[in-house]
C-alpha cells in the first residue's frame, strides 16, 4: 500500500505538472498598447497608428487597417502603410490627412515571426469628442484584409500531432537499443530463441529508425506548407513557400529542422543497410557509429520545436526556452520509448518461450527511463507554470483553458496505468522469472494478457495526448482589450428592455441590450436573473466581442456592477462598426463553475 501510495503522489504531481502547467495565455503575438490607445478622443487627425505587441512579427505577412463607420478606409493606399522602422514588435500604420471627427476601427491581422501564430483584434478612437451617434451613416459592406483563406484547425492539428509523434517515435527508437534492450539480453539464457527474439528486436528497431526519421521528414514538410497558407491566406502558392521559408525566422528554424530530419534519414538508411544482427553495449563502439549520430541528431529535434514555442514568445527568457527543451525532450524520451515497448511486446516476445524474464527485465529497465522522465516533466511544467500560468480561472473561461482540461482528463488514466506497470506487472514477471517453471507456465498467460492490453491503452492515450497538446498549441489565448472602457453616466436603477436579447444558461436568465446601439461608445447592460431562487455572489461578468460580419478577433472587458447581483454595465467603444455582433456574457460566482451564453445584438447603421 505504501508504495500504490507513493506511486499515486506522483502520478498526481505529473498531472498537475503536464496538464495544468504547460504555456499559458501570455504566448502568441498580444497587443499590449497603441498610439492613439484605445477609445482615447483625439483634438486633430493622427499622422500615424503605432501598435506594440509582446513579440516581433513578420511585417510582410501582417496586415492592419482603419475605418469608420460608413466602412471607409483611412489608412494610405501604398503596400508600405504599414511597416516597422527599427523594432519588428512595433509596426506603424500611415494615415491619410484630415480626417473628420468621429470614430474610427483599428483592425490588425499579424504573424508572429516566434511561434508563428495569426493572431487578430480591434480597436477604437475617436477625432474629436466620442460621438454617440454616427457621422452620417451609411450602411458599409463587410471590410476584407485581404488575407485570404485559412488552413482548416484539423490540418493545423494534424500538422502538429505528426511533428510531435514524429519528434517521439524518433527518440524511443534511438534511446531503446542503447538502455532498453541490453538489460533485456542480459536477462535471457543463451538459446536458440533467445538469439531469434534478439535479432527481431534489433530489425524493429532499425526499421523503426528509418520510419520515424522519414515521417519527421514528412511532417515537416506539411507544416511548412501549413505555414505558408497560414501567413499568405494562399493554399497553393509556391512563392508564399519561398517566402517563408527564405525570408522569415519560422523558415530559419525550419530550415535547421529539415537538415537534423535529412541526416536522421541518412543515419537511418545506413543503419538498415548494415543489418547488423549483434549488438554492442558501448556508444563508441565503431558498430554504434551511426546509432550515435541518430542519438545527437533525434535530441536535436526538440530545439527547433522549442525555438518556435510558447516559451520563446511574449518576451520570454532564453532560459525559459531552455525549460522547454528539456520538457520536450523528456516527454519525447517517455512516450518514444513507450512505443518502442508495445513494438517488443508484438514482435520480439512471440519468438521465446520462457518470456517472464523478458518481461520482467523490459518493464524495470523502462521504469528506470519513465522515472527520471517524469521527474524532469514535473519539474520543466513547475518552472513554466509560476512564469505563463495565469490563474486557475483560466481553465473555464476560454477555449484555450477548456482544451487543457481535455488533456488533464487523458493524462489521470495514462499516469495511472503507468504506475501500475511499474508497481504490479514489473514486480510480478520479476518473480515468475525466478520461480518454478510450472508456476510460470500456468500464471505467466494471464499477467502477460492483462499487461498487453494496459500497454495497448496506455499508448493510445499518450497518442491522444499529442493530439490535444497539438490542439493546444494552436490555439490562441484569448487576449483582452487595450484600454479602459469609456465610464457611462450613473443612471436609475432600469429594468431589462423589450428589445434586449436574451439567453437561459444554467440557473440564469441573461438579458443585453446596448444603448444608443449606434457605431462609436455604448453602454452594454446586463441583467442577472437567478432563477431557481439560490443567489450567489457574482464575483466577475465578463463580455467578449465577436464581429460577425468578418473575424476581426474576439476583445475582451469587464461590466462593472452598477446594482449588484442584477444589473452590470461595460463603458464600451468596440461595437464601433454597423451590423450584428455577438455578446459572449460569462458570469463568474461564488463556488460555482462559469455560465455562458452567447447573445446577438444590432449595431444600427
Amino acid at each position: 500500500m505504501r508504495k500504490i501510495s507513493k506511486a499515486l503522489l506522483v502520478a498526481i504531481a505529473a498531472l498537475l505538472a503536464l496538464g495544468v502547467f504547460t504555456s499559458g495565455a501570455s504566448a502568441h503575438a498580444t497587443l499590449i498598447k497603441s498610439q492613439p490607445a484605445a477609445s482615447e478622443s483625439l483634438g486633430q487627425s493622427p499622422l500615424e497608428v503605432v501598435l506594440w505587441f509582446t513579440e516581433a512579427l513578420e511585417i510582410g505577412f501582417s496586415k492592419a487597417y482603419v475605418t469608420d463607420s460608413s466602412g471607409e478606409r483611412w489608412e494610405l493606399p501604398n503596400e508600405g502603410a504599414f511597416h516597422v522602422h527599427t523594432d519588428p514588435a512595433i509596426p506603424v500604420l500611415h494615415m491619410k490627412p484630415g480626417l473628420p471627427n468621429g470614430a474610427y476601427t483599428v483592425v490588425w491581422d499579424v504573424l508572429s515571426s516566434i511561434d508563428g501564430h495569426r493572431t487578430k483584434g480591434f480597436f477604437t478612437f475617436f477625432v474629436g469628442p466620442p460621438p454617440l451617434q454616427p457621422l452620417d451613416p451609411s450602411a458599409p459592406p463587410p471590410v476584407d484584409l485581404g488575407a485570404g483563406s485559412a488552413p482548416p484547425r484539423w490540418l493545423e492539428v494534424l500538422s502538429r500531432s505528426g511533428n510531435f509523434a514524429a519528434m517521439a517515435a524518433l527518440i524511443g527508437t534511438v534511446v531503446f537499443p542503447f538502455l532498453v534492450l541490453p538489460a533485456v539480453v542480459q536477462a535471457l539464457r543463451p538459446a536458440p530463441d533467445s538469439e531469434r527474439a534478439v535479432r527481431r528486436a534489433l530489425r524493429s528497431s532499425r526499421v523503426s529508425a528509418l520510419i520515424s526519421s522519414l515521417s519527421l521528414v514528412v511532417a515537416s514538410g506539411l507544416a511548412l506548407w501549413v505555414q505558408a497558407w497560414l501567413a499568405s491566406g494562399d493554399s497553393t502558392s509556391l512563392q508564399a513557400v519561398e517566402e517563408v521559408w527564405s525570408g522569415t525566422r519560422y523558415g530559419d528554424i525550419w530550415t535547421a529542422r529539415i537538415l537534423l530530419a535529412g541526416a536522421a534519414v541518412v543515419a537511418s538508411v545506413i543503419i538498415v543497410v548494415r543489418g547488423a544482427n549483434q549488438w554492442h553495449e558501448s556508444i563508441v563502439h565503431p558498430s554504434n557509429t551511426s546509432w550515435a549520430l541518430l542519438l545527437l541528431l533525434s535530441v536535436g529535434v526538440p530545439v527547433t520545436t522549442s525555438l518556435n514555442s510558447h516559451a520563446a514568445a511574449g518576451g520570454s527568457t532564453d532560459l525559459q526556452t531552455i525549460v522547454d527543451y528539456f520538457h520536450l525532450l523528456a516527454g519525447g524520451l517517455w512516450v518514444g520509448v513507450l512505443l518502442q515497448l508495445g513494438l517488443a511486446i508484438a514482435i520480439a516476445l512471440p519468438a521465446l518461450e520462457e518470456r517472464a524474464p523478458f518481461l520482467g527485465a523490459l518493464v524495470r529497465r523502462f521504469s528506470w527511463i519513465a522515472v527520471p522522465s517524469v521527474t524532469v516533466i514535473i519539474g520543466t511544467g513547475l518552472v513554466q507554470s509560476i512564469d505563463r500560468l495565469g490563474g486557475i480561472d483560466e481553465l473555464f473561461d476560454s477555449n484555450y483553458g477548456n482544451t487543457l482540461v481535455v488533456k488533464i482528463a487523458l493524462l489521470a488514466p495514462l499516469l495511472l496505468i503507468a504506475a501500475f506497470n511499474l508497481l504490479v506487472f514489473g514486480p510480478r514477471f520479476l518473480r515468475l522469472a525466478t520461480g518454478s517453471a510450472q508456476a510460470a507456465r500456468s500464471r505467466l498467460p494471464r499477467w502477460e494478457g492483462g499487461f498487453r492490453v494496459a500497454v495497448l491503452l496506455e499508448i493510445g492515450l499518450a497518442i491522444s495526448v499529442l493530439a490535444v497538446t497539438a490542439l493546444l498549441t494552436s490555439t490562441s489565448p484569448q487576449g483582452s482589450a487595450a484600454g479602459d472602457g469609456v465610464e457611462g453616466p450613473a443612471v436609475a436603477r432600469p429594468t431589462p428592455r423589450p428589445d434586449s436579447g436574451l439567453a437561459v444558461a444554467d440557473d440564469l436568465r441573461l438579458s443585453v441590450y446596448a444603448d444608443p446601439a449606434k457605431p462609436g461608445a455604448n453602454q452594454v447592460n446586463v441583467f442577472i436573473q437567478d432563477e431557481d431562487g439560490d443567489v450567489k455572489e457574482v464575483l466577475r461578468v465578463i463580455l467578449r466581442y465577436r464581429y460577425l460580419a468578418e473575424d476581426l478577433g474576439v476583445v475582451e472587458e469587464d461590466a462593472q456592477p452598477v446594482h449588484p447581483p442584477d444589473h452590470y454595465i461595460a463603458g464600451t467603444t468596440q461595437l464601433s462598426l454597423p451590423g450584428m455582433w455577438e455578446v459572449e456574457v460569462i458570469v463568474r460566482r461564488q463556488g460555482l463553475l462559469d455560465t455562458r451564453a452567447k447573445i446577438q445584438l444590432e449595431i444600427e447603421a
